[in-house]
C-alpha cells in the first residue's frame, strides 16, 4: 500500500539505477544521516557473485524513504552493506 504523505511536513527521498538483469540484483536505502549542512542518503547496491543461481526476471533498482521535511541539500552515497 502507498503511504499517505503530507508534503507540508514530510519529504520523499529516492534513489534509482534503472533495472537489474536478474532477481539477485537489488538496491536499498540503508540510512539517512543529517548533519548541520546536509542530508546524506546512504544506499547499498547488491550484485551477485558469478556462480549465483538467480531468477531470470529484470528487477527495478529503486528505493524510497519518507522522512520529516528538512531544508537541507541532499547527497547520495553508495556504501558497503
Amino acid at each position: 500500500p502507498r503511504p499517505d504523505v503530507d508534503f507540508s511536513r514530510q519529504m520523499v527521498l529516492g534513489v534509482t539505477q534503472g533495472s537489474g538483469p536478474n532477481g539477485c540484483h537489488s538496491l536499498r536505502i540503508v540510512r539517512v544521516l543529517q548533519t548541520d549542512s546536509q542530508l546524506q542518503v546512504q544506499y547499498v547496491r547488491a550484485v551477485p557473485p558469478a556462480a549465483a543461481i538467480c531468477t531470470l526476471a529484470m528487477v527495478p533498482l529503486t528505493d524510497f524513504v519518507l522522512i520529516d521535511r528538512k531544508n537541507l541539500p541532499v547527497v547520495f552515497s553508495q556504501v558497503a552493506s
